[in-house]
């Protein structure tokens, strides 16, 4: 049988976030059961592209999906093990944000079968978190991660950040300590992304903050050496596992495998095809409650556009890309395409390459970008 995945959007959240420009609402959860409505007619509408295929992982983002009541994500859950066949294995991973985090709210997310928890915790310093908008504190992390360990979590991710205004190496060495004596099963780590428009763009542009590289740059080197001496395998650019509980969904992803969104906004990618939903709300809840289609666009993605989406993507593994996955999936050997591209960057230092395929080196990690662009437009 073959094999997709599935990503299910939740659009709400408590407060939003000074850096975010996500698909998000603060203060909307009063109209959570409109949208699960929705949600759920929208998973009738796709089920043909989801029939006959096993789903392997599952993955509620947002947003922050532990901010709307349990019992949608157990609707949603439910409704989606009826219509469609779900591994028995599947991975099923939950967002949640510290402050949202309760026992019922555990409680019934395992007993619906989600195995996999993702908490935002992005820093440990209160100071830090307050300047970026997180409703929380480094207390109510550690209690809501405690709670998850004594319910009987067995696969919990943190997420951390860098770049943050007035972070330095020494508080975000400090977190990352704090964090590895809680023994995760599993890390991500995001450098602060500027979005036009949000409160941390405009503060930037008034020269409220300064971005500083290089020390972004001896933040990243820095999680790199300390999460490998306690064991995690730096497995893609930004995600660090214990062995065994590498991210099942976010793979997916980077080996350009199929998967389906559900939910406003929501992106699919099956069948060669790209789609996506819209992303007004009041025009995604009114249509799927009305049986109408919520998808936007759809595009059959040529082969080219494959190729070079499979290339930046793949080379954000640590692993890097095969020679014989190339060929499987295309048809010819890489360097029939890119064998310039790949030569250029082997010269650079920024790639390395063995029998077997090609990969960022030391030097590459810190010049991804640069690596990427190479793929496209060859």
């Amino acid at each position: 049988m073959k094999k997709t995945s599935v990503y299910i959007h939740i659009p709400f959240c408590r407060q939003k976030c000074h850096y975010c420009d996500f698909l998000s609402f603060a203060g909307a959860q009063a109209r959570a059961e409109e949208y699960t409505s929705a949600l759920l007619n929208e998973m009738e509408a796709k089920s043909d592209f989801m029939k006959e295929k096993e789903i392997e992982t599952v993955y509620f983002g947002g947003g922050t999906p532990s901010s709307i009541d349990e019992k949608f994500i157990e609707k949603i859950l439910t409704k989606l093990r009826k219509a469609q066949s779900v591994s028995k294995n599947a991975e099923i991973t939950i967002e949640l944000n510290p402050g949202t985090i309760t026992e019922d709210k555990i409680a019934l997310y395992m007993e619906v079968g989600i195995n996999r928890f993702s908490i935002g915790l992005q820093s440990s310093v209160d100071s830090e978190l307050e300047k970026i908008g997180r409703i929380h504190n480094y207390e109510d992390f550690l209690d809501g991660f405690n709670l998850l360990r004594k319910m009987g979590a067995k696969n919990i991710s943190v997420d951390l950040m860098t770049g943050l205004p007035g972070q330095s190496l020494e508080s975000f060495n400090e977190g990352l300590e704090k964090v590895f004596k809680l023994d995760p099963e599993h890390l991500s780590c995001y450098g602060l992304i500027l979005e036009e428009g949000t409160l941390l763009w405009k503060r930037h542009i008034n020269k409220e903050f300064e971005i500083d590289d290089e020390l972004e740059r001896d933040m990243y080197k820095l999680l790199v050496s300390k999460s490998r001496e306690r064991g995690y395998e730096h497995y893609e650019i930004s995600n660090f596992a214990k062995p065994g509980f590498r991210s099942a969904h976010n793979t997916v992803y980077w080996n350009l495998d199929e998967y389906i969104g559900l939910g406003l906004g929501a992106h699919s990618f099956a069948d060669n095809l790209r789609f996506s939903n819209t992303a007004d709300f009041e025009e995604y809840v009114n249509s799927s409650n009305n049986n109408k289609d919520v998808t936007i666009n759809k595009i059959l993605v040529d082969r080219k556009s494959l190729m070079e989406e499979f290339m930046f993507l793949g080379l954000r593994k640590i692993e890097g890309i095969s020679f014989q996955d190339f060929k499987t999936k295309f048809g010819n050997d890489i360097h029939d395409f890119y064998g310039k591209a790949i030569e250029k960057l082997l010269k650079q230092k920024l790639l390395l390459e063995s029998g077997e395929g090609i990969k960022l080196s030391v030097k590459g990690l810190d010049f991804a970008n640069i690596v990427f662009r190479e793929f496209i437009g060859e």
